[in-house]
């Protein structure tokens, strides 16, 4: 082949490295070593191992010179205790691969917590709870795995943008992607009973009035309440006008009830934007349940745009004394929650900051939908989100939604002021 004879007097060496042959002597040893290496590496405890370690019972070979073992070739060279030196290092090994899947399972984590403003944790947790309604009964026309609905919908609420985009990320068409927020907006909701409470027992009570004591010392309250409004898009029909709220924009002014640790415990959203904070709360089932006398001597703090109730307490337009200046300072103090609680959840879901583009069903839903997902955040222990600029000008979107009420006259009749008096003599003895 080579054109190359005996006469020609040519080594093994140079005849293998014109052909580029292997030897043959040194590929089997390759090839022993690597499976002894294989065979120390093992933890389990089969066959390959079992024979390598063998021992005959006599203890006794045959007579004559004893063929070389392969076991005994290894001990010549790498000494009695290899199987251990090599196990060793296998060890060493899997560490240091261990390490390497540990840096990229915490930065695929970062790259999810950038993408949907929630960890991999929450969206395990979450699909858990609702993958049974994501679910398709078949794989009928290559339906969508729960995972990929859930994980479409998050970017959704920790954006705001165009279905179109979400689509793109999604790889899915805009229509899908439509009825997968849809979908899993409903799914979630299902989750309300669960996750968002307003306290009924005693012990809920006393643990809710602990922790806004421990604010600023405002005795009795069992929550903060006020409203933020969510942009969305004209829903159309003789009532749309309805909608545009007095900064001139379409909205939904959605009411919450937020306890002294930001979790939402009471929602109503369903009012449109040119309603009176105090009339949704008028129309409420927690102000018919105050109005029964369900919880005592306990109240509600809000701002000067509610009527003052013997359940709900405003501050003093005018303080004079230095028992209402103190009262003032502390109701303010203690209300703080409910600000704070509108810009962790309009932050952690960009969606409710920047505007809804849904039918308008669909859009009360996601405003819930995140709701319930902040209380389950909170609950868990997440992290606030930041504001890295992601979504542009978004600290003065979130102020744009925070819209004041005319003030109600601060002249209470005597019934209604009589719980006001009592905690502001209060303050006065502190």
């Amino acid at each position: 082949m080579l054109g190359v004879s005996l006469r020609d007097k040519l080594r093994n060496e140079d005849i293998r490295s014109r052909t580029r042959v292997t030897d043959i002597a040194q590929r089997i040893s390759k090839l022993k070593w690597q499976w002894a290496g294989h065979i120390a590496r093992r933890t389990d405890n089969r066959w390959g191992r079992k024979v390598l370690e063998w021992q005959p019972r006599t203890g006794r070979r045959s007579v004559g010179r004893p063929p070389t073992r392969w076991s005994d070739d290894l001990v010549r060279h790498a000494g009695s205790r290899w199987m251990q030196h090599e196990g060793r290092l296998s060890t060493a090994t899997t560490e240091d691969n261990n390490s390497v899947v540990r840096r990229k399972i915490e930065t695929a984590k970062r790259v999810i917590y950038q993408q949907i403003r929630t960890s991999l944790d929450i969206v395990i947790y979450l699909l858990e709870k609702i993958e049974h309604i994501l679910e398709f009964p078949d794989n009928r026309n290559n339906s969508i795995p729960p995972i990929n609905q859930l994980l479409i919908a998050l970017r959704y609420y920790a954006t705001g943008n165009h279905l179109l985009a979400v689509a793109d990320m999604g790889g899915t068409s805009l229509a899908t992607s439509s009825r997968i927020v849809k979908r899993v907006s409903q799914a979630i909701v299902s989750l309300r009973r669960e996750f968002i409470i307003f306290p009924d027992t005693n012990r809920d009570q006393d643990r809710v009035k602990i922790d806004f004591y421990d604010i600023a010392r405002f005795p009795n309250v069992l929550g903060c309440i006020d409203c933020t409004h969510v942009k969305i898009q004209s829903p159309g029909g003789d009532d749309a006008e309805l909608f545009r709220n007095r900064k001139g924009y379409m909205s939904i002014n959605v009411q919450t009830i937020a306890s002294a640790k930001l979790l939402v415990q009471d929602v109503v959203a369903r009012w449109p934007g040119s309603t009176h904070d105090s009339a949704i709360y008028q129309n409420s089932y927690i102000y018919r349940k105050f109005e029964r006398g369900e919880y005592g001597d306990s109240h509600l703090l809000g701002d000067s745009g509610y009527p003052l109730k013997p359940h709900l307490l405003t501050p003093y337009l005018n303080p004079t004394t230095s028992g209402e200046r103190k009262y003032n300072e502390a109701h303010i103090r203690t209300r703080n929650v409910v600000e704070r609680q509108y810009g962790v959840l309009k932050r952690r879901f960009p969606v409710l900051a920047v505007g809804i583009r849904l039918a308008l069903n669909n859009a009360i839903n996601v405003i819930i939908a995140c709701c319930i997902l902040h209380n389950i955040c909170i609950l868990r222990n997440e992290q606030q989100p930041v504001n890295n600029d992601d979504v542009p000008n978004l600290e003065e979107l979130i102020a744009r939604g925070q819209i004041n009420n005319m003030a109600f006259s601060d002249r209470p009749s005597l019934s209604y002021g009589f719980r006001r008096n009592q905690i502001t003599q209060y303050f006065d003895n502190l």
